[in-house]
């Protein structure tokens, strides 16, 4: 069963889960899965200062178009974006210094886009985080009916192999004791424990 989103497909097998996207691959077991969050929020595609630098950018096309048209519009259209690109440029770098982050701020009330991110706790390593549409919400969230319990591999054990487990603990205990590497008190402590099995 896989569970396809636009951004990348998540892979289930019988006991892992695993997140393709962009040529990237990142996976865990199912019985690793913990709690899964979906939190949408508003995000910048872009740094403040890139948008600084496009902005001076068209500030540059708008002098350009002052020069050709000679309209005092452009001339004061050029301004304002080129005092606006320095002021998101230089006021982003400085005011960041001391963790102001007004520009970044006000950039995000303007130009940030709606993203929902999943993340995937791993209870035992790495989580998986990446990013949906808004209506994929509920198939994100279905992947915490993934979770499956650690499947064992072992045999019960019967009394049969207890028993011959605990008779050659003692076994191995008495050659400790006969060598003087433990002494008869923990020899006795040791094996009063083994045969309460």
């Amino acid at each position: 069963m896989d569970i396809n989103f636009k951004t990348g497909l998540l892979k289930v097998t019988d006991d892992s889960i695993s997140l393709q996207w962009n040529g990237n691959n990142v996976s865990m077991y199912r019985w690793q899965i913990g709690k899964v969050d979906v939190v949408t929020s508003k995000e910048l595609n872009h740094q403040p200062f890139i948008y600084g630098f496009r902005l001076g950018g068209i500030s540059i096309g708008f002098v350009i178009l002052t020069f050709i048209f000679k309209s005092h519009l452009f001339e004061w259209v050029s301004l304002i974006s080129v005092i606006l690109a320095i002021i998101i440029v230089f006021g982003d770098l400085i005011l960041g210094l001391f963790g102001i982050n007004i520009i970044h701020n006000i950039l995000l009330n303007f130009l940030g886009q709606n993203s929902t991110k999943v993340r995937i706790q791993n209870t035992s390593g790495q989580d998986i985080e990446f990013y949906i549409l808004p209506s994929e919400k509920t198939k994100a969230r279905s992947i915490v009916d993934l979770r499956i319990e650690k499947y064992i591999d072992e045999k019960p054990k019967t009394d049969d192999t207890t028993n011959h487990d605990a008779i050659s603990q003692i076994e191995k205990l008495y050659s400790l004791k006969e060598k003087g590497i433990i002494t008869e008190e923990e020899f006795e402590k040791k094996k009063s424990k083994l045969l309460d099995i």
